[in-house]
């Protein structure tokens, strides 16, 4: 993606996850930890991390597409 203020490219990992217990929090921010200790020449530096709230419109998206997943494992 290419950021908008400096103009440079960057490669962005974008997650969705449910917070259906309190420590999937706490392991995703564990993640972006680790993730920002890591140097070496063949691994893309990391930069920063963010968590996004999505509108309520995006939400209703999210949860019909999570309900209609659950259905399909279920053989509904």
């Amino acid at each position: 993606a290419t950021h908008r203020l400096d103009g440079r490219t960057y490669a962005v990992k974008k997650v969705l996850f449910r917070l259906s217990h309190p420590t999937v929090l706490v392991h995703v921010i564990q993640e972006a930890c680790h993730l920002s200790s890591l140097a070496h020449p063949h691994v893309v530096g990391y930069r920063a991390a963010w968590l996004e709230i999505p509108s309520v419109y995006e939400a209703a998206q999210l949860f019909a597409l999570q309900r209609r997943a659950e259905e399909v494992e279920q053989g509904q």
